[in-house]
Parts: C-alpha cells; sequence; structure tokens
C-alpha cells in the first residue's frame, strides 16, 4: 500500500541510511550470488521494511491568527498543519 509522508530530518536520515544499505546490497548480490551476498540482502531489506512503517508525517507549525490578520501569511489548512502556539494581540 503507498504511504506519503513528510518526514523530519531524523526520519529522513534513517531512511537514507537503510535504503542505501540496500541498494548495496542489491547490487552485490546481482553481481555475485553467494551465502554471503544474500544474508546481506535478506538483513538490508529486513532493516528497511522495519524502517518504513515507523515512518510518522511532520507537518509544519502554523500559528491561529484572529480575523484582523492576512490569512496570506501563515494559514492554518486543515489535515496539513500542527497547531502550534495561538497569537494574541491582547496578551503580548
Amino acid at each position: 500500500m503507498l504511504k506519503i509522508c513528510w518526514i523530519d530530518n531524523t526520519q529522513m536520515r534513517d531512511l537514507e541510511i537503510k535504503y542505501l544499505a540496500w541498494v548495496k546490497a542489491l547490487a552485490q548480490y546481482t553481481l555475485q550470488q553467494t551465502d554471503t551476498t544474500t544474508a546481506d540482502l535478506r538483513d538490508a531489506n529486513n532493516a528497511l521494511v522495519l524502517l518504513l512503517p515507523k515512518l510518522r508525517t511532520v507537518y509544519p507549525v502554523a500559528t491561529l491568527h484572529d480575523c484582523d490578520e492576512s490569512v496570506t501569511t501563515n494559514p492554518v489548512m486543515l489535515g496539513q498543519t500542527k497547531l502550534g502556539t495561538i497569537k494574541n494581540k491582547r496578551n503580548e
């Protein structure tokens, strides 16, 4: 099943490391099919497969504005942001 995520830098780095290890193991296995390359490919594949369901979407933080403020500067879009702090001019 297809899963599309906006992931943070830490998750992206983990994904890059696992994916690169899998690509290298696949290349070695393609060139030379031995017990060692088969085991390396299996291990790299398992590590990548275990990581994928752990990836979680990280939406950018946005702020709620009152009606007097512009809606174009940092709008809150449902399903595309997570709530941060509420900006309230009366409390500043």
